[in-house]
């Protein structure tokens, strides 16, 4: 009895467990919980740049250029920078090779930074303390002669030229000095000598030019301004004059002008004709300048050559009368006009040498003023008369 009731215990037992797994077998796992549905946003900002800073470097000048600089005294002064010694050159190749051309070639020639006038003198002070090289200092000092004309200090300007054989010491008497920087500072004593009122210094001053390089062209052309300047014919002004007129034949004009204000009118006479003869050979007609031949035969004229000077004249009025029926006259109003004046002129003269005093007196009187023939022979036939 107590086996059976035993038995049933475990039995209902057994049927109780086995009810509860059977259930749990049947009845499906609850679900996990589905995740919220993603919401619509804005996007992300851009992350902030990354900024390295660099690490500092040592100090380094900056290289400036030549052309950024100021410029020395010397540029200052004339233009130029200082000459360099031998030593100095080799000590700017070292350099250049050192810093890998970032040195440069040290000052260069600038003119654009010279300086005028008072500020140029001041310059040129400064650069001829600095200097000991006997050519850099008289080129420097003519530069100061040429400032203290642009400040109208021509008497200052005037003693630095004249001082240049002393600053040159022993190179004076070299050659080359004589026929270049000599030669420059002549010229600059002629123009001081020009604005002080001095002619007659200023035209010794330039024949003093001429001297010191007589075939140079340049020079006798630049001393053309200043010989002239008196009435008085010198040799050495004649000379000068013959020098010039084979460079450039249109100095017969001046050289004749000269010789009229001497009073040598056949001299005159001579040097016109010759520029007659010149216009000739490059026209390839006879007489194809008539105001040239005019003025010929007035200082032949004036001169008492009254034969030569009247075929001149008879030359001259042929032309102008070819222009006048030609119409060319019409674009050579102005030569026509001297032409015309000087042929009257030579007509009073030629009355004069043949007795007929008071038919030359009339005709002179006859213009108020004369403009063509020049001042010196107006003058002569007024006396005459």
């Amino acid at each position: 009895m107590r086996q059976w009731l035993l038995a049933s215990c475990c039995v209902g037992v057994l049927a109780q467990a086995g009810g509860a797994s059977s259930a749990s077998a049947q009845t499906p796992p609850a679900a996990a919980p589905r995740p919220a549905a993603a919401q619509p946003h804005a996007p992300p900002p851009p992350p902030p740049p990354i900024v390295v800073a660099a690490p500092p470097s040592p100090a380094v000048d900056p290289v400036v250029s030549e052309e950024a600089k100021p410029g020395s005294a010397y540029v200052k002064c004339d233009g130029a920078p200082p000459i360099s010694s031998p030593a100095e050159l080799a000590a700017r190749i070292v350099l250049i090779m050192a810093t890998a051309g970032l040195a440069g070639p040290g000052e260069m020639p600038n003119v654009s930074r010279r300086l005028e006038g008072a500020e140029g003198v001041a310059a040129c002070d400064a650069a001829i303390r600095q200097d000991t090289n006997p050519t850099r200092r008289v080129q420097l000092t003519l530069a100061r002669a040429i400032h203290h004309i642009e400040a109208k200090g021509y008497e200052a300007a005037l003693a630095d030229a004249r001082s240049v054989p002393t600053v040159a010491g022993a190179l004076a008497a070299d050659r080359g000095f004589r026929r270049s920087l000599l030669v420059s500072s002549y010229e600059l004593q002629a123009a001081a000598l020009v604005r002080l009122g001095r002619p007659a210094e200023a035209e010794a001053a330039g024949l003093n030019m001429v001297a010191g390089a007589p075939y140079d062209y340049i020079t006798n052309a630049r001393a053309f301004a200043y010989i002239g300047l008196t009435a008085e014919m010198t040799p050495a002004k004649r000379e000068y004059f013959e020098t010039i007129a084979r460079l450039w034949p249109m100095a017969l004009t001046r050289w004749s002008d000269a010789e009229t204000w001497g009073g040598d009118f056949k001299a005159a006479a001579d040097a016109m004709y010759a520029l007659c003869e010149v216009s000739d050979g490059f026209a390839g007609e006879k007489s194809s300048a008539p105001a040239l031949v005019a003025a010929a035969a007035v200082d032949y004229a004036l001169a008492g050559d009254m034969a030569r000077s009247n075929a001149l004249a008879a030359d001259a009025r042929v032309q102008v009368d070819a222009w006048m029926k030609s119409g060319k006259a019409m674009n050579l109003q102005a030569v026509v006009a001297e032409s015309e004046e000087s042929l009257d002129f030579q007509a009073i003269v030629r009355l004069w040498s043949e007795g007929r005093a008071a038919e030359a007196r009339a005709a002179l009187g006859g213009r108020s003023h004369w403009l063509h023939p020049d001042a010196p022979g107006v003058a002569l036939m007024v006396e005459r008369l």
